[in-house]
C-alpha cells in the first residue's frame, strides 16, 4: 500500500476520548471545548478564545476580530493558502501579495516594508510548512497581524513560540496539521481585550458554526502529546535530511536560532520534478505539490482571466485588482515549481521511514 504524505497521528486515547464523548450524550459545543481550548491557549501563552468547525470560516472570524473590512490593505505572502485571498476579497480588502524569503518559504519582511509606502492596515503572516518567518522584523513595523501557527504549531524563533506574536493567532485542526480534531480552527486573543473581541464574534454565529466537543475531545489528547508529536517530527526529518544530503536536491533550512515544525518532508528537486515524483510513486511513496492550494497557484488559474481593473505593482509585491504575473514573486515562483512534499508524521512506521530514506537517497 502506498504511503501517504498526511495522516493524522491517532492513538488508542484518542480514540477512547472521543467514545467517552459520544457515551456521556454530549456531543455539542461544551465543557469539552472550552476544555480543549484552554490548553492550546495555555501552550501558546495567550489568552483564550474559542472554536470552529471550519478552517475557512476561522479565517473570517479573525479577520473580523482584527478588525479589518471595506477597503482595508492586507498583506499576506503568495504561498499562504488560497483561502486567506477568498477571505480577503469577500471582506472587500484589498489584498497585498508579498514574494516569499530566498531560503525559506515564509513572508519576506523586506517585501512587506515595501508595500508600506502604500499604507498596509493589516498582516497575515503563515509558518508555512512549519517554517519561522522573521517574526521580530515583521513585530517592529507596528502593524496589527494576525499569526497562523496550522503547520507550525510548536515552533520557535529561539526565545518565543510562533503564534505568541501576534494580536490573535489560528491553529488550524484538519486532519494534515500538527494537531488535528478531525476539522476545524482554533482562534485565540493575545490578551483579554482580543479575547473578548473573539468571543464577540463568535456570539454572532448559531452552534452549528462552533466546533463540538466530540470533536474537540480529541483535540484535548492531541495538545497533551504536542511535544512527543514535534520531537518525532524532528527525528524523522533528522533520518530524511541525511539521505537527500547523499543526492543532488536539497531541502529547505530554517535561519538562525528559530527551529522551524516539520509539517511535511519538503525537498526542492534539481530535476524534473515529475520525472522525481513518478520514481517515488513506483517505490509506492506518495509525494505532492507543495503549493498546489496556495493563492500563487491560484494565480496560475487566474493569469488567462479578462479583466478591465488597474493592477499595482512594486518589485515582489503586488495589489490583488487584476489577475497578476506570477513570474513577478521569483522566490515563489522558484518553490512553486520545484518543491514537493513527502510523506512525515510521528505515525510513521520504522519500515515506511526506512522506504522513504532509501527513494530519498536516490530520487533522480
Amino acid at each position: 500500500m502506498p504511503i501517504t504524505v498526511f495522516k493524522p497521528s491517532i492513538r488508542r486515547r484518542d480514540m477512547d476520548a472521543v467514545l467517552s464523548c459520544l457515551v456521556s450524550d454530549q456531543l455539542g459545543p461544551g465543557a469539552t471545548l472550552q476544555s480543549f481550548v484552554g490548553d492550546v491557549a495555555k501552550y501558546l501563552g495567550l489568552s483564550g478564545g474559542g472554536a470552529v468547525r471550519e478552517y475557512r470560516r476561522a479565517i473570517s472570524i479573525v479577520l473580523r476580530a482584527l478588525g479589518v473590512g471595506h477597503g482595508a490593505r492586507v498583506a499576506v505572502s503568495v504561498l499562504a493558502p488560497s483561502v486567506y485571498r477568498d477571505a480577503l476579497v469577500a471582506a472587500e480588502c484589498e489584498v497585498v501579495l508579498c514574494d516569499v524569503e530566498r531560503d525559506i518559504p515564509v513572508i519576506d519582511p523586506a517585501r512587506i516594508e515595501a508595500a508600506t509606502t502604500g499604507g498596509i492596515d493589516a498582516l497575515v503572516v503563515h509558518t508555512t510548512l512549519g517554517f519561522v518567518p522573521n517574526l521580530a522584523a515583521i513585530a517592529e513595523m507596528g502593524i496589527p497581524f494576525v499569526e497562523d501557527v496550522s503547520h507550525g504549531l510548536g515552533s520557535h524563533t529561539g526565545e518565543k513560540l510562533c503564534g505568541t506574536h501576534g494580536s490573535y493567532t489560528v491553529v488550524g485542526c484538519e486532519p494534515s496539521d500538527v494537531i488535528t480534531t478531525g476539522g476545524g480552527a482554533v482562534i485565540l486573543g493575545a490578551g483579554r481585550k482580543e479575547r473578548a473581541t473573539i468571543r464577540s464574534v463568535l456570539d454572532g454565529y448559531t452552534e452549528d458554526v462552533i466546533m463540538p466537543d466530540m470533536n474537540a475531545a480529541l483535540g484535548v489528547t492531541q495538545i497533551k502529546e504536542i511535544e512527543k508529536f514535534i520531537a518525532r517530527r524532528k527525528e524523522i526529518a533528522g533520518v530524511f535530511s541525511r539521505a537527500v544530503m547523499a543526492s543532488r536536491h536539497r531541502v529547505p533550512v530554517q535561519h538562525g536560532e528559530a527551529e522551524n515544525v516539520f509539517y511535511a518532508f519538503p525537498v526542492l528537486v534539481e530535476s524534473a520534478v515529475p520525472e522525481a515524483q513518478l520514481y517515488a510513486r513506483k517505490k509506492d511513496v506518495t509525494t505532492v505539490p507543495a503549493f498546489a492550494g496556495s493563492i500563487y497557484a491560484r494565480m496560475l488559474e487566474d493569469a488567462d482571466a479578462p479583466s478591465d481593473a488597474g493592477l499595482q505593482t512594486d518589485g515582489e509585491t503586488a495589489v490583488v485588482a487584476a489577475p497578476l504575473d506570477p513570474a513577478a514573486f521569483p522566490n515563489a515562483r522558484r518553490f512553486f515549481m520545484r518543491c514537493i512534499l513527502f510523506p512525515l508524521y510521528p505515525s510513521l512506521g520504522r519500515n515506511d521511514v526506512e522506504t522513504i530514506q532509501r527513494v530519498l537517497g536516490t530520487l533522480p
